[in-house]
């Protein structure tokens, strides 16, 4: 796991680095990461760093308040990477001459920092930036605790990250290995001389003046244990996080080699104590009679949701009635449950979500609200959505399916607040949207998230009294424009598939839009039009979309126009990136890598140097096979992990599964998401994208998809064919 991920870094967020052990370190590490995923940077200081040597893409200003605040902005347009201080000092540090190993080229002397004032300024004009803050000093060495004067924390930090560097342990509280040894002392009753303990450490990282010293109401607290000794085992690391966890404040610790390829080793956070509160007290009016009563299987419906939210990972579950409570209530009076009626029922769906929050108990983390004319909603649902929250601490985690989101929604408790002052029918709506930036989505395999029983045809299609209930699939009489992938659908190698000519020939007799959309980056839509004219498929160019096209129109948006590329792949990547790029080998802003069936070390070489000097690291296709007449061959997945290994940087993914290049095919199509459906032989790419793009998913086994491997999967597809010729001979004809 790469920082910005286990510190859940978003747009617009201030980090700020204090304590011992590497915040340099972490912070420039979490640059490169924030820049490689297409984020503008800022980093700087509120007392003195060395001096960075600027790269490629990198920017470093030296400049009054004022001054900044007017080129900050304008310079993040060109340079993703900006370093901010005031001015240069002559002080020179003698340690950091000798470091001839630093990940990250540096300068000797020092740099005066900018006032904490100006951070935050900087922080309510850059929307769209991440702004990373060093806030004390630590004279290199590995713990330290803050004097009166530190640290200099920006009031908008949005996360506060203490360090501490686990090479301390056992060593002497003395100034050769802690800094402000004297400080440490007091807050942890140690003697000066004794050894250091995990104790120790976590004490200081976890105290108010240790640590959290100064930390804002509103940021959180997220320390990271710099754990060099990789051989080392985390065991000692693992304690301090306990024992800094029992701090309330502290989200969750990080447990990093700053210097490894994924720096995080392991992230530990307290369990999540999650309460289930079910809505239950409407009248269902559309349907005319209590829907909470209504047969599910061998219960009632309040009961079947009941049991599930008891059979879930929740803390406490709280069931809210209002209309007809006495008759509904008796139901589940034998479930271990606490009952609340809400007597203003009649004013709206808030008044429910008042009476729920008024009694969750006060250890309890989030709310999770649950529709009790929900049915279909699985424990594996809840689960997913407690897990992601238990990930990402946010304050708001939706369930989605195929981009579409549902219910239920877990809220952290800082919004309980927020969730109290609602009225009328809004729910959680209104909150929801004021927080659409901080909320958290986590994709799962069924639509139940979004069907709830209005009417008693909802009731009667989702077959509801039967033991076993599903919600119906589409079919092909719901389909009218496709998406269709080429390797293993329509052909494999120089083979049509059987039926390909037919279901094609059949698309274009009755009209169905539709577009041919490939991962593969070797060849260009002519070659193509060729290829799939010689198995007797007829298309034009404009049917036909590759990654390599996507790619280069991914470019357009983040490069600009005299920007330098360096190209691993084929004739239909070189083809799609030479109109607007200069191909180049040396000083290349980008590094582009597609299927390349002559793929050689020196490839390999010099895109390895390219991308550890800076290079934006960016793949067509994330495949890792081809299907070819002989049978699975390496695809461009395999060349994308040679290079990740090599220079410790994951690609940023143009091709599927991701939802860009659909939206791109949708474009081109002109039609909309509803009635359009992917078919492909893929799972994690076809499959997996057409859901994130919140398409239909048909997957034919005729490519790289066994049924096994099918059933084995977590990402099921609306429909499964053994090829085309089966979806030809049901697909509707005139």
């Amino acid at each position: 796991m790469l920082l910005h991920q286990a510190l859940n870094v978003k747009v617009n967020n201030v980090v700020s680095f204090v304590g011992a052990g590497g915040k340099t370190t972490a912070a420039l590490r979490l640059m490169e990461e924030l820049a490689g995923i297409g984020r503008q940077v800022v980093f700087t200081t509120t007392t003195r760093i060395l001096e960075p040597i600027p790269r490629e893409n990198e920017y470093l200003l030296l400049a009054d308040e004022e001054e900044a605040l007017t080129q900050v902005s304008r310079l993040l347009t060109r340079y993703p990477k900006v370093f901010l201080a005031q001015r240069r000092l002559e002080e020179v540090d003698p340690t950091a001459l000798g470091e001839s190993d630093r990940d990250y080229p540096m300068r000797p002397n020092k740099l005066e920092g900018v006032p904490p004032s100006l951070v935050d300024r900087l922080a309510q004009r850059l929307s769209e930036a991440v702004i990373l803050v060093e806030a004390d000093g630590a004279r290199h060495r590995a713990l330290k605790a803050p004097a009166a004067h530190e640290p200099v924390l920006p009031a908008s930090t949005t996360i506060l990250v203490p360090m501490a560097d686990l090479a301390v342990l056992g060593k002497p509280l003395t100034e050769e290995h802690v800094h402000r040894p004297g400080l440490v002392a007091g807050l942890t009753g140690a003697a000066l001389g004794q050894p250091v303990t995990v104790e120790m450490i976590a004490t200081v990282l976890s105290h108010p003046q240790g640590g959290l010293k100064g930390l804002p109401e509103q940021a959180r607290a997220i320390p990271i244990l710099n754990h060099r000794a990789e051989d080392r085992p985390l065991d000692d690391a693992r304690q301090i996080a306990h024992l800094v966890l029992q701090n309330k404040r502290i989200e969750r610790v990080i447990i990093a080699s700053l210097r490894a390829p994924e720096p995080v080793l392991e992230v530990i956070t307290p369990k999540a104590r999650v309460a289930a509160i079910v809505l239950a007290a409407g009248e269902s009016r559309r349907f005319g009679q209590p829907k909470q009563l209504l047969p599910v299987g061998d219960k009632t419906m309040i009961q079947h949701v009941v049991d599930i939210v008891l059979d879930s990972p929740v803390e406490q579950v709280i069931v809210v009635l209002g209309c007809r409570a006495m008759e509904i209530g008796t139901s589940i009076a034998d479930r271990p449950v606490q009952v609340v009626v809400n007597q203003e029922w009649k004013s709206g769906l808030s008044s429910s979500v008042r009476a729920g929050l008024a009694a969750v108990k006060p250890e309890v983390d989030a709310a999770l609200f649950v529709l009790a004319d929900q049915p279909g909603v699985t424990t594996e649902v809840i689960a997913k959505i407690i897990e992601r929250y238990q990930e990402t601490r946010a304050p708001i985690v939706v369930p989605t399916h195929r981009g579409q989101r549902g219910n239920p929604v877990l809220f952290d408790r800082s919004l309980f607040a927020e969730l109290m002052r609602v009225k009328g029918d809004q729910g959680g709506r209104q909150v929801i949207a004021e927080h659409e930036d901080e909320l958290e989505e986590v994709e799962v395999q069924t639509e139940a998230i979004f069907a709830d029983i209005d009417t008693a045809d909802d009731y009667q299609t989702a077959n509801l009294q039967s033991p076993s209930f599903n919600l119906h699939p589409p079919t092909s009489n719901s389909i009218n424009s496709l998406i269709i992938d080429l390797d293993g659908v329509l052909y494999r190698g120089d083979e049509a598939i059987v039926g390909a000519r037919e279901f094609m020939a059949l698309l274009q007799r009755e009209g169905v839009p539709f577009l041919l959309l490939t991962n593969n980056s070797t060849r260009t839509p002519g070659q193509y039009v060729t290829k799939l004219g010689k198995m007797g498929i007829v298309i034009e160019e404009s049917d036909v979309l590759t990654s390599a096209q996507a790619t280069a129109l991914y470019l357009e948006r983040i490069a600009r126009p005299e920007a330098r590329v360096y190209a691993i792949g084929e004739e239909g990547l070189r083809a799609a990136l030479r109109e607007k790029y200069t191909i180049a080998e040396e000083r290349a802003d980008f590094v582009v890598v597609g299927m390349d069936t002559g793929l050689t070390y020196e490839k390999l070489r010099v895109a390895t140097l390219l991308i550890r000097s800076g290079a934006r690291f960016i793949a067509t296709n994330p495949d890792k096979t081809l299907p070819t007449e002989e049978g699975l061959a390496p695809g461009n997945g395999a060349s994308l992990a040679a290079l990740e290994a090599a220079t410790g940087v994951a690609p940023f993914v143009v091709g599927k599964p991701e939802p860009a290049i659909f939206d791109l095919a949708l474009a081109r199509m002109g039609v909309g998401k509803e009635g359009t459906a992917v078919i492909g032989d893929r799972l994690e790419t076809d499959i997996l994208g057409g859901q994130r793009a919140g398409l239909s998913t048909i997957l034919v086994l005729s490519g790289a998809t066994s049924r096994q491997e099918l059933e084995n999967s977590t990402i099921k597809p609306d429909l499964v064919f053994e090829n085309v010729r089966q979806l030809y001979e049901i697909w509707p004809k005139s």
